[in-house]
C-alpha cells in the first residue's frame, strides 16, 4: 500500500504505522470481498453456500496479509502460494471426504469431475437461484478466493488500491447478471457501502502517512541545525563546481 511507502523516514515508528495501516486496509478490502460473497445469494437457493465461501475469503485475505508482513517470504511468490492455498482449502471444504488425509488424489478428481458434470446440467436446465450443489459452491469458492488474492496483490503488492476493487467488481457483475432479482437491491447497497468504506480508509491512511513523513522530515532537518543545512548547501555547491 502506498501509505507504507510514504512512511519511510522513521525507524521503530515506521514499522508500527505500516503494520497498523496495512491491517486496517486489508480488513477493509476483505469486507469488499465479503460483500461480494453475500451478493452470490442471488445465484443460490438458501444460505448453505455462504459458510464455505466466507471461509475461503478470510483465508485469502488473511494469508496474503501474513505473507506480506513476513520479511523472509519472497514477495514474488505471494500470489501463486495464496492461489494454491485457496484451491486446496476449497477442495477440502467441498470434497474433503474424497481426499487421502487431506491430499487430493485420483478419487478426488473423479468426484470433482462428477460434480462439474452435474453443475453443467443445473446451469443449463435451471434458472437462478439454483441449489447449492458441491460443484457450484466449489466454483464459487474458487472464484471469490482468486478474486480476493488478486485484489490484495493489486492493492498492496503493486500499490494500486483503486484497482484492487476490480476483481470483486468483476465477480459482482457476473453474479448480478446471472442471478435472480430477489435481494439485488440489498446486494448492490451493501457492495457500494463496502467499497466506499474501503476508499475512505485508504485515503485516511494515505493522508496520515504523508503527515507523518513531513513531521519526521521536519524534525530531522531541525536536529541538523544551521550547520547541517550549511553542509548540504556546501555539498551541492561542490557538486555544481565539479560539473
Amino acid at each position: 500500500m502506498r501509505t507504507g511507502r510514504l512512511d519511510k523516514p522513521g525507524r521503530s515508528g515506521r514499522r508500527n504505522t505500516e503494520v497498523g495501516t496495512g491491517l486496517v486496509s486489508t480488513i477493509a478490502l476483505a469486507v469488499v470481498t465479503v460483500a461480494t460473497a453475500v451478493g452470490m445469494g442471488q445465484l443460490f437457493e438458501g444460505h448453505s453456500y455462504l459458510l464455505p465461501v466466507l471461509v475461503v475469503v478470510l483465508l485469502a485475505h488473511g494469508l496474503c496479509y501474513g505473507l506480506r508482513q513476513s520479511r523472509r517470504f519472497p514477495p514474488v511468490l505471494l500470489g501463486p502460494v495464496c492461489i494454491a492455498a485457496v484451491a486446496l482449502v476449497s477442495t477440502w471444504l467441498m470434497f474433503g471426504q474424497s481426499t487421502a488425509l487431506g491430499i487430493p488424489d485420483p478419487h478426488t478428481w473423479r468426484a470433482i469431475s462428477q460434480a462439474m458434470a452435474q453443475a453443467r446440467v443445473d446451469i443449463a436446465v435451471l434458472r437462478s437461484p439454483v441449489p447449492a450443489t458441491p460443484g457450484l459452491v466449489w466454483l464459487a469458492c474458487l472464484g471469490i478466493g482468486f478474486a480476493g488474492v488478486l485484489a490484495d496483490v493489486a492493492a498492496f503488492r503493486l500499490g494500486a488500491p483503486v484497482e484492487g476493487v476490480l476483481p470483486a467488481f468483476a465477480v459482482f457483475l457476473f453474479t448480478a447478471g446471472l442471478g435472480s432479482s430477489g435481494g439485488r437491491s440489498f446486494a448492490v447497497a451493501l457492495w457500494i457501502a463496502a467499497v466506499l468504506g474501503y476508499f475512505l480508509i485508504i485515503e485516511v491512511g494515505r493522508r496520515t502517512a504523508r503527515a507523518n513523513w513531513l513531521a519526521v522530515d521536519q524534525a530531522g532537518g531541525g536536529a541538523g541545525g544551521p550547520g547541517g543545512g550549511g553542509a548540504r548547501v556546501g555539498g551541492a555547491g561542490g557538486a555544481r563546481g565539479a560539473t
